[in-house]
């Protein structure tokens, strides 16, 4: 049995070898080191080492256990490792010749071909399967030898049959199997590490606050990111004091949090305050806190997200809601979610104050829709300056606003009105003095309703409008006026020369007093409409283009929607809509013709061109009245009434032999 015991030797050192790739593993796991090439070579050295001490069945024939060395590695590492450790193993071979060097070799081979193919079973480590590569190997082995002949049949099968097919398949399995619990093992430590290394950067390179804790809020640990949140460098948190971080209110109070809330590990607490960086700034947090185990170590975790620009737009958002855009004022939509809080009793009385501009549509009309907001935003500071701390001012339409005055009695709400009226009044925009009307009601018990109070107010407003309504029109109209006179003297010398043109053709048709009148007014007016184009249109030397064209024309329609907004002027408005029609049907806005034309619009019309035509302009000089008449009697039956052009004619011929009358 001198074979058995050869054999067992050999298989020894083969296991006690495991021993150095043990220590290998030791060395990669504290190196994070791994290499296919360190470990195949470190195979092919064992390898080398149990061929170095083999069991001679015959001259030339060596038997060891390298076939189970090469099983092993196959069927758990790489194939380039096991390629690696096979070449080695037959230059070896190679290098030992020898009578059974090809045998040798091919053993070598085979064992290599027989493992890999071992290994496309789906656990190829499982110990069945391990078996039964070492029962095949083997036993193919002793098959060869007894087909080859080349070693004595009975002493064959008297000293290598027990140790070829029964003891070195069960060394197959204990081998491989150490093997495998070894590389496991590093595998395990490699996917512990990773995971450690997924995990920190996780940790390092998150971008929110993360940080660990004591149960006594010292802060043991904490990221780069949170040090920026805080501004400050990263050792410096570390130790720190949770409460230091809270704002000033809350000194003593970790977060705001009680730490026994999160002492029940299954228990996580998520909360939004405010916090202070260590420059004393603040910020809007985010926070979450849980209870962590680490080994028998007690710990907790707190994350922390910068939420400042979240909170920024909520408050915007919440801001937007409540307030008017244009006058910082609230909104209907403000007083209609809180109308339990406008009929609380605490505030009686509560007096609801509505406050109208006047006259904003036509100065909207007049001066443009930037003009009107300016008068809105102007009334609304000095009713926001007035209103009590406890009080409301409420943009509650276009050019209404709703004051809310808690604990105001009647009287102090008229004193209220009359100081408001006065600011108003004294208040100068741009040469545009502003007027307002309002109307009150007073809560003093819970049988009135908002609903109801906002009628009466409503009520009372609309009957001092309706008192004040003609003067206020006609006071704007007069501004408006004189807005224009103001901008462009021209204007105001032509409209002042139309308006004597259009006397003297009323007198001269023996119109009644009342009419010449108007028509004076008309001529004066026939222009208000271009208050709203720029002076570099009206004073323009060249020839305007299409648009400015359009733009022009539209002062027609202005002046009329100005006019029309007060009943005295209402008359007048529309021969100021039709001045610029003519007789032929071509004019503009309507294009109305002939008699369609109100008379007195016929009238300004000739008067307007008249006086347009012998007036000086930037880019030419004007006619004599001779060549104006002629051109007048030119368009006569197309422009302009050929009637009144007859007349008007005669007007002016009388008036050159009468040199005591001026029209210009």
């Amino acid at each position: 049995m001198n074979s058995v015991h050869s054999l067992l030797d050999n298989a020894a050192i083969l296991v006690a070898s495991t021993i150095i790739y043990q220590v290998s593993v030791h060395y990669k796991e504290t190196r994070n080191r791994s290499s296919e090439l360190f470990d195949a070579f470190l195979f092919g050295l064992i390898g080398i080492l149990i061929m170095a001490i083999p069991y001679q069945a015959f001259p030339g024939i060596l038997i060891d256990t390298r076939s189970i060395l090469i099983g092993a590695v196959t069927l758990i590492f790489s194939l380039r490792s096991s390629l690696l450790l096979t070449t080695m193993l037959v230059a070896y071979r190679l290098y030992l010749g020898g009578v059974g060097m090809l045998y040798g070799v091919a053993l070598i081979v085979a064992s290599f071909l027989i493992a890999l193919a071992f290994k496309r079973f789906k656990k190829p480590t499982a110990l069945p399967i391990v078996y039964l590569y070492g029962l095949f190997l083997h036993t193919l082995m002793y098959a060869s030898l007894v087909l080859l002949k080349m070693v004595d049949p009975s002493y064959l099968q008297q000293q290598l049959f027990v140790p070829l097919v029964l003891v070195l398949p069960l060394v197959t399995v204990v081998v491989t199997k150490l093997f495998d619990i070894q590389n496991s093992r590093l595998e395990q430590h490699r996917l512990t590490q990773k995971a450690e290394a997924y995990h920190r950067s996780i940790f390092e390179q998150a971008t929110i606050g993360i940080c660990y804790f004591d149960r006594y809020g010292t802060i043991t640990y904490a990221n780069p990111f949170m040090a920026k949140l805080f501004k400050a460098k990263q050792n410096h948190l570390e130790g720190e004091s949770l409460r230091t971080l809270n704002i000033h209110r809350e000194k003593d109070l970790p977060y705001g949090l009680d730490f026994s809330t999160v002492q029940d590990r299954s228990n996580s607490v998520t909360l939004e305050k405010q916090l202070h960086r260590l420059d004393g700034s603040q910020f809007w947090a985010n926070i979450s806190f849980s209870a962590i185990q680490f080994d028998d170590e007690e710990l907790f975790m707190s994350t922390i997200i910068d939420i400042s620009d979240r909170k920024e737009a909520e408050a915007m958002m919440a801001y937007l809601n409540d307030h008017d855009q244009l006058t910082s004022c609230k909104n209907r939509y403000f007083f209609e979610n809180h109308l339990i809080f406008f009929e609380a009793s605490e505030h009686w009385p509560n007096a609801f104050v509505i406050v109208d501009v006047n006259g904003l549509k036509l100065f909207n009309d007049a001066f443009g829709f930037e003009h009107g907001n300016v008068m809105i935003k102007s009334v609304a500071n000095i009713l926001l300056k007035n209103t009590p701390d406890n009080g409301h001012t409420i943009r509650y339409g276009g050019s209404e606003f709703l004051v809310v005055l808690p604990q105001h009695d009647l009287f102090k709400t008229l004193a209220w009105i009359r100081n408001i009226k006065d600011q108003i009044a004294e208040f100068n925009m741009n040469d545009v003095q502003i007027s307002v009307s309002t109307g009150y009601a007073l809560m003093e018990n819970d049988h009135q309703s908002i609903a109801q109070l906002l009628v009466k107010a409503e009520e009372r407003l609309n009957r001092e409008k309706l008192s004040d309504s003609t003067s206020v029109m006609s006071h704007t109209i007069e501004i408006i006026m004189n807005s224009l006179y103001a901008k462009n003297k021209r204007e105001m010398e032509h409209s002042k020369r139309v308006s004597d043109l259009c006397e003297k053709m009323a007198i001269r048709l023996r119109l009644d007093s009342t009419l010449i009148q108007k028509l004076k007014v008309a001529g004066l007016m026939h222009d208000i409409g271009k208050i709203g184009i720029p002076d570099a249109i009206l004073d323009k030397p060249g020839k305007l283009d299409d648009d400015e064209f359009i733009l022009i024309q539209k002062h027609a329609e202005s002046g009329y929607k100005i006019l029309s907004a007060a009943n005295e002027f209402s008359e007048i408005a529309n021969y100021i809509l039709a001045h610029h029609e003519r007789w032929d049907g071509k004019g503009y806005p309507k294009g109305l013709k002939e008699t369609e034309i109100p008379i007195y619009a016929r009238i300004i019309s000739i008067a307007d061109a008249y006086d347009a035509m012998t007036s000086d302009r930037a880019y030419r000089k004007g006619l004599s009245v001779d060549a104006a008449m002629s051109e007048l009697q030119k368009h006569s039956g197309r422009q302009f009434d050929p009637y009144l052009v007859k007349i008007f004619t005669e007007m002016l011929g009388k008036d050159k032999s009468n040199p005591s009358e001026k029209f210009s």
